[in-house]
């Protein structure tokens, strides 16, 4: 059974792929500069959440990193796939965090 830890990555990198496949399908192309956008939202979307946890005075869940580590390495894997001309296999990506989620 995996930890809390690799789920949060698991999900953190599902997100990345389903998000990403969604702009495809939108018309927007896959490129450096949608994946540096994509990651610079990724890190303000962490900061934003650390920022409520702290305005409440709690501790945000060690998960939340994790989380942001799943994103970042998925958007490091499509930017080689892409580097390479090989497919970024963005769809599957969402078979992954359904396996994760039960």
């Amino acid at each position: 059974m995996p930890s809390q830890e690799q789920r949060a990555r698991a999900q953190g990198r599902a997100s990345v792929s389903t998000e990403l496949h969604a702009l495809c399908l939108q018309g927007h192309r896959l490129d450096e500069t949608l994946l540096n956008d994509h990651e610079q939202r990724c890190r303000h979307d962490h900061g934003e959440r650390l920022e409520v946890f702290h305005d409440l005075g709690r501790q945000p869940d060690p998960n939340l990193h994790h989380y942001l580590d799943g994103q970042l390495e998925r958007l490091k894997l499509v930017r080689l796939a892409l580097q390479r001309d090989r497919d970024p296999g963005l769809v599957p990506a969402v078979r992954e965090n359904d396996l994760h989620s039960s």
